[in-house]
């Protein structure tokens, strides 16, 4: 028996007369495909129908022009890419331009044509490499974050197992076994915020960290953190500053993503800081609440600022405080805060401290 025809559905997104007649008339040509696939094709000459019709599902692949009446440029592309992740897309440009071209791809783009040069042959096994290269890489990405997760069972019996032993619910334990299992309890909390790390740094560049917004009071929540940070903060014999508003301030986010930068905010100055205080403010700027966390530590030259929010940048920390982490924690901070449509940025001065402050729209 036969095998049905399977139809792709193709969206493309161009506003050239020319060009759409074009590319119409280069599916409807038999191809070395016809006996098993038919094409369909649905039109969308501006950004926002095409944001409509993708958001309808149903969309196989997306032709994409870069210059549209309300987008132009490689914004064209992240809009569709960042809200459609998994969806592959081949980008139409009218001339060779290689960093335009080499920016998709960088970014995403499963491929690129240059339309003066583009024969139906050539469209039709594009899209299909297009096609197959985007199913590959997402069962690849599917077994990274997969793996990632898996590490987390065997860490947290781990934990569990641990810490059991140190309360004693297993019976007395002599002093350099105390030490030897309170060592691996660490290890395995630092191994667990490293799994942590790596996942969200997975999931962020596959464009799969979604947020779950609500309103939320970011005075409340900063409050909260503070406190939780209070008593080892306290134990490095650093005193702890708090200049949040009593009344709410009411942000649209993702409570625990934006707790997790605030977290990582005042663990990094903790590290860096060997003397004085830590000091975290909440305010309000226009449209916007402002968390800012200020340390008087050892600051970072002013060489390394351009570095700070980039993957694996680690900087010298107190040799008697917590050894040096993994270098994601502000990359991760950076890409939560923008996923908000907020920003983030980080003042410093060598040997006097530094001063970090994000932005959250208001509710």
């Amino acid at each position: 028996m036969q095998n049905p025809i399977r139809n792709i559905h193709v969206l493309l997104v161009e506003d050239s007369p020319a060009d759409i007649c074009f590319i119409e008339k280069a599916f409807s040509k038999p191809n070395s495909y016809s006996h098993t696939y038919s094409f369909s094709i649905t039109i969308a000459r501006t950004l926002e129908e095409a944001v409509k019709a993708l958001e309808e599902n149903g969309i196989d692949v997306v032709l994409l022009d870069l210059s549209l009446s309300d987008s132009a440029g490689i914004e064209t592309f992240r809009k569709i890419h960042n809200q459609f992740p998994e969806l592959p897309v081949v980008v139409l440009t009218a001339a060779l331009d290689d960093s335009l071209a080499t920016g998709t791809l960088k970014e995403g783009a499963q491929s690129y044509i240059v339309k003066k040069d583009v024969t139906p042959a050539c469209l039709i096994r594009t899209i299909f490499d297009s096609i197959e290269r985007n199913k590959l890489k997402i069962e690849a990405e599917d077994l990274t974050i997969m793996g990632v997760h898996e590490l987390k069972s065997p860490l947290a019996v781990i934990k569990e197992s641990s810490l059991q032993l140190l309360e004693g619910l297993h019976g007395e334990i002599s002093p350099i076994q105390r030490k030897m299992i309170q060592m691996t309890f660490d290890c395995a909390q630092r191994l667990e915020k490293l799994v942590g790390d790596l996942l969200a740094v997975a999931k962020i560049e596959m464009g799969r960290m979604t947020l779950s917004l609500s309103d939320v009071d970011i005075s409340e929540l900063a409050g909260k953190i503070a406190e939780e940070f209070r008593p080892i903060i306290s134990k490095n014999k650093l005193a702890l500053k708090e200049s949040i508003p009593e009344n709410k301030i009411l942000v649209k986010a993702d409570a625990e993503r934006i707790s997790q930068v605030i977290a990582n905010l005042l663990h990094n100055a903790l590290n860096f800081t060997n003397g004085g205080f830590i000091e975290i403010k909440v305010y309000e700027k226009d449209k916007f609440a402002v968390v800012s966390v200020t340390d008087t530590g050892i600051g970072i030259a002013q060489s390394d600022l351009a570095k700070v929010f980039g993957k694996f940048q680690q900087f010298s920390t107190h040799k008697d405080r917590c050894e040096k982490g993994s270098g994601l924690g502000l990359y991760i901070c950076k890409n939560i805060v923008e996923l908000h449509g907020g920003q983030i940025s980080v003042e410093s001065i060598p040997f006097k401290g530094s001063a970090f402050k994000f932005t959250v729209p208001k509710a």
